[in-house]
């Protein structure tokens, strides 16, 4: 955390060998900083909290220093965490489940951040065994990560628990191909419980299938092309890729039978070069449908437009 706490450094391991009252730490020793704290709007840091067990009093006395901090909003930390010469003192005392101590100190940590989703992109399509990556956060959190069929049953759900980095590649399982899923990710704390998770990331959809052409040939940027689309048939959701030669103001559009639009995949400005969208027919009903590409040049070029036909069955 990039803060700057005014006012005075607090060492409270002395105090906390001979001054083991609860109403005491709140009312009179700590009543100052909170007093400091209201008045001037400022963050206030605790620091040089001995963890050693002959300094503490005990879990309980621990517990009401813990409570006191927490409950006006206030940080801490613990003397020499880190670099101490016994084992009480390390932050490796994460991994010991019988300190009673250390249970204590992590019940009361924060949820961290809800992840920030990096790959794949919403809406993509991904190779059978995709590469899930979002924003690291800190050394000691770890990450659960749910990928689940977009219109399957509970039992097309599965979930990766205690990730140590910030990926996971998906192997040992089977995507089946053309169908679209949803992915999402939450982190945690070390402290086991539940106010230690952070929420779930909004879910974002990827669909199994070739990142190339059918054919194998990867598009290229020399001249505008709308391949057909993939899966197709398909059911519900299907990848449309195409290039532009220049850059363009593009548009696809979704059309059924009777020339009434049903999707606006992309209405922008894009670069030249290959570009993909997803269609999703959920809504709709089975039958055939028409896809329109149209791309007009910023320098004023002739335009380009194409369309193809697609399957939807249900």
């Amino acid at each position: 955390f990039a803060m700057t706490y005014p006012g005075v450094y607090w060492n409270i391991t002395t105090l906390s060998q001979v001054l083991f009252d609860a109403a005491f730490l709140r009312n009179t020793l700590f009543a100052k900083l909170r007093e400091f704290q209201i008045s001037t709007g400022k963050p206030v840091f605790i620091g040089e909290m001995g963890m050693y067990k002959p300094q503490t009093g005990g879990v309980e006395y621990l517990g009401d220093q813990l409570d006191i901090i927490k409950d006006y909003g206030w940080h801490f930390a613990f003397w020499d965490w880190r670099r101490g010469p016994g084992a009480d003192w390390n932050i490796e005392k994460f991994k010991d489940t019988d300190d009673l101590h250390w249970k204590r100190v992590l019940s009361e940590f924060h949820a961290p951040p809800v992840p920030k989703m990096t790959s794949p992109a919403n809406e993509i399509i991904v190779p059978a065994n995709p590469t899930f990556t979002w924003d690291s956060l800190t050394a000691f959190t770890t990450y659960d990560i749910e990928i689940s069929m977009l219109y399957g049953s509970r039992l097309d759900v599965f979930t990766v628990n205690d990730i140590q980095n910030s990926s996971y590649t998906l192997s040992g399982t089977s995507l089946v191909d053309g169908q679209t899923y949803s992915w999402k990710v939450r982190a945690k704390n070390p402290g086991g419980e539940t106010e230690n998770a952070s929420a779930w990331s909004l879910p974002q959809l990827f669909t199994v299938g070739p990142t190339q052409s059918p054919n194998n040939k990867t598009i290229t940027s020399k001249e505008n092309s709308l391949t057909q689309n993939y899966p197709n048939p398909f059911n519900p959701s299907t990848s449309i890729s195409y290039a532009i030669a220049e850059n363009s103001l593009v548009k696809l559009t979704v059309y059924d039978m009777l020339g009434r639009e049903v999707a606006d995949l992309v209405n922008q400005q894009q670069l030249s070069g290959n570009h993909s969208a997803v269609f999703n027919a959920s809504h709709l009903a089975s039958g055939v449908y028409i896809y329109r590409l149209e791309a007009v040049p910023l320098n004023g070029k002739q335009g380009f437009s194409q369309i193809k036909r697609m399957i939807l069955i249900k």
